[in-house]
C-alpha cells in the first residue's frame, strides 16, 4: 500500500513539473510580444506583428550600419546582413566544408574566440584583424554561456545567432537587447575590413 501512494505522489510530482514547464514557456511567449514594440523603438529597429496567433513578431531594420532581422516566430534567429560579403566563415559547430577562394582555416589565438567558433576560415587580413581585436573576446564570451544558443554562424553573407526557448518560439526581449550589440561589435570586424 505504501508503494503505491509513493508512486502516486511521484506521478503527481512529474505531472506538476510538466505543467509548471508548458505555463513558463507560454508565458515567456506572451511576455515577448508584449515587450517587444517597445524593444523596436529603444534598438530603432521597426516591429511588425506575427502573422500566427500565438507569435511575437519581427524586428526589422538598421542596427549600427547592419540590415538586422530578429525573427522568433519562424527561423528563431536574429540575423545581421552584410552589405560587402566579407571572405569569412566561421561556425560554433563543426563544418566539414574546405575553406573557399581567398579563405583559409585557422584557430583563434583567443580561448573564447576558439571556443566559440569550432569552424573558422577567412582571408589573412580578416584572421589578422579578428586575432587583433582584444575587445571581442570580452565581448563575445558571454554568448559561450547562453546555453539557448544553439548555432552562431559568420559568413559572406552576414551573422546568424539561432536560439531555442521552447514552444511556442519566441527569444526573449532581454536576450536580444544584450545579444545583437555584441554580434553588431562582431560584425565590425568583418564590416569594416572589406568596405
Amino acid at each position: 500500500m505504501d508503494d503505491w501512494i509513493s508512486g502516486v505522489g511521484m506521478g503527481i510530482l512529474f505531472f506538476g513539473i510538466t505543467v509548471f514547464s508548458v505555463v513558463r514557456r507560454k508565458a515567456g511567449t506572451v511576455v515577448a510580444r508584449s515587450q517587444y514594440p517597445a524593444l523596436a523603438q529603444r534598438l530603432g529597429l521597426k516591429w511588425e506583428p506575427s502573422s500566427y496567433k500565438a507569435g511575437v513578431g519581427r524586428l526589422v531594420g538598421n542596427y549600427k550600419g547592419f540590415h538586422t532581422t530578429v525573427d522568433p516566430d519562424d527561423q528563431r534567429r536574429i540575423y545581421l546582413k552584410f552589405r560587402s560579403g566579407p571572405a569569412v566563415s566561421l561556425h560554433s559547430y563543426a563544418h566539414n566544408k574546405r575553406p573557399m577562394g581567398a579563405q583559409r582555416s585557422f584557430r583563434p589565438e583567443s580561448r573564447v574566440l576558439s571556443s566559440l567558433f569550432k569552424t573558422a576560415h577567412a582571408s589573412d587580413e580578416l584572421i589578422e584583424r579578428m586575432n587583433q581585436d582584444e575587445q571581442l573576446s570580452a565581448l563575445l564570451k558571454p554568448l559561450k554561456f547562453q546555453r539557448e544558443l544553439k548555432t552562431l554562424s559568420v559568413t559572406e553573407s552576414g551573422i546568424v545567432a539561432v536560439f531555442d526557448y521552447g514552444n511556442p518560439p519566441y527569444i526573449p526581449a532581454s536576450v536580444v537587447e544584450d545579444v545583437l550589440p555584441r554580434l553588431a561589435s562582431l560584425g565590425r570586424v568583418f564590416e569594416s575590413a572589406e568596405s
